[in-house]
Order: structure tokens, then sequence, then C-alpha cells
């Protein structure tokens, strides 16, 4: 059954999304593989957990239980992944850290299925998915980073039936509803360290399956990988009627 008041962050990075879901007053279980972030989080949120309101787990999400290489960028930290090439780009700086890994089904296991579930783990993020469909009850919203046109297959099979795209890059010019559509009025800034608003409050309309994905590859990003949108990034949003 459906938590109305949780939201798991994958993805959690410095914290800024989760500290926004907890102000809008709901529960929030946050993952980051990144150690260093994770302490770092948990101790300026440290009211939250204490509260029992957030829980932090310095965890990653793989295919199978284990440790595995993560990637930590140090000249950018949100390049951080699993994946290899994506956490080394641009030949920047970097180090390879053992981060202890599980699967997301288990994490639905064990804390519930949440209201929203935000993906955002670089490159990495399809493998949520994947175990996501295992669960026998979805979040009523999800976003998930815009990278391949293949997450709003996996989306369509699972159930969703109404999606958005929302360019990331022009969240700074979003205000939140007020009164809120979602939990409590928050006054937040985003910027393009945060996913911005969530559920009702996702700015655009509700659009088709069909729809949504002539809007990618038109506008955003072709099927054989030729980028359409600049220096824009984008995160798919869908619903659960």
């Amino acid at each position: 059954m459906i938590q109305d008041d949780l939201i798991i962050d994958v993805g959690m990075h410095t914290g800024l999304d989760s500290e926004f879901y907890l102000k809008k007053g709901f529960r929030v279980v946050a993952i980051e593989a990144n150690p260093e972030l994770a302490a770092q989080t948990s101790e300026r949120l440290r009211p939250y957990i204490q509260e029992g309101r957030l829980k932090v787990l310095n965890i990653g999400m793989h295919r199978e239980d284990g440790e595995f290489d993560f990637y930590v960028n140090l000249d950018k930290d949100d390049w951080s992944s699993f994946v290899q090439q994506v956490g080394t780009r641009n030949n920047s700086n970097h180090k390879v850290v053992k981060v202890p890994c599980t699967t997301f089904d288990k994490i639905v296991a064990q804390h519930g299925v949440p209201y929203y579930l935000k993906i955002d783990i670089e490159r990495h993020d399809g493998i949520v998915l994947e175990f996501l469909m295992k669960s026998p009850e979805k979040p009523k919203y999800l976003s998930i980073e815009a990278h391949h046109i293949g997450y709003l297959a996996y989306l369509w099979v699972m159930g969703y039936r109404k999606f958005k795209i929302v360019n990331q890059s022009l969240l700074w010019k979003l205000k939140c509803p007020n009164p809120a559509l979602e939990g409590n009025y928050v006054d937040m800034q985003f910027n393009g360290h945060t996913s911005g608003p969530f559920g009702k409050e996702t700015p655009g309309e509700w659009k088709s399956y069909e729809s949504v994905i002539h809007e990618f590859l038109t506008e955003i990003h072709t099927h054989d990988g030729k980028v359409l949108s600049g220096n824009s990034w984008f995160d798919f949003h869908a619903r659960m009627d």
C-alpha cells in the first residue's frame, strides 16, 4: 500500500531535494552512495533524523547485493557514478571507493511504497526501474533523469499513463504554488542541483505516452543519440492513474 507521506530520494547528493520534501511535511528515505556527502548531509539535517522523519542510507543501487566500485568525481561531485565513463568524464579528477549496494526492491520491502520516487544517479537510473517492476504496487508519482527513451517504456509497462518532460535548466524560474498542491507551502529557490517540484506541482501539462515520446525525439534527443537541446538537461515525470 502506498504511504502517502513518504518520499524516497534515490541520489540525495547534498540533500537539497530531501530538505525540500521534509519542509513540505513528508517523511524521506534518502539514498546516497558517496560516503562523504552522506555523512555531511546527515549532520546538516540531523534534527529531521532525530525526529524520525529522515533516514539517510549510505548505499548504492545495483543489480545484486555486494560492494562495488563507485567513481567519486573530485571536480564535480554531482558527476559521481558507478559507471566509470560517467564518473570520470572529461578527464576530471576522481577517486574510486568501495560502496555497499543493494537492490531497489529490497528498499521498498523494508521502507514501503512511496507517494513519490525521485531517481537521479548518473546513468545508473535504469537499475532502479528494473527492480521497481517487481513491486506489486508503484509510487503515485515518479521522476527520473531523461537519459534514455527506454525509461519511458519501463514506466508504461509498470502502468504509468501520464508523463511530462521537465527542463531542469529552467528550474530557477519556478516558484511553488501558494496555496500548495503538495504538502506544505515552501518558498524554495531551485537550482542546478535540485530536481524541483513534484507530483501535482510539476510545471506543464500531463501528456500521453505517444506525445511525450514525440516531444523527446523531436526536441530533446534523437533515437541515434544526437542531442537537440544544447546544454539543457531534463527529467521524465510520470503519474499513475
